[in-house]
């Protein structure tokens, strides 16, 4: 329960969505290394992996806030 995973530099084919058989899409963090690099592909990346809406915008940002103790 204690495990989540950083996608930044995770450029497998299919990874987040192979990632997410092995953890809850709610572990998968996303990272995009800005300002080095642009996030711009990882996202398009990201949203075109058979993930919900609702899995993208937790994995983009939700997540993240969650682990933070933000909330969504």
């Amino acid at each position: 329960s204690n495990l989540y995973v950083d996608l930044s530099h995770y450029d497998v084919p299919d990874g987040p969505a192979d990632l997410s058989n092995i953890v809850e899409s709610k572990r998968l963090l996303f990272g995009s290394d800005w300002p080095t690099l642009d996030p711009a592909p990882y996202i398009w990346y990201l949203t075109h992996s058979g993930f919900s809406d609702d899995d993208c915008r937790n994995i983009l940002s939700g997540n993240l806030r969650e682990l933070l103790g933000e909330g969504k």
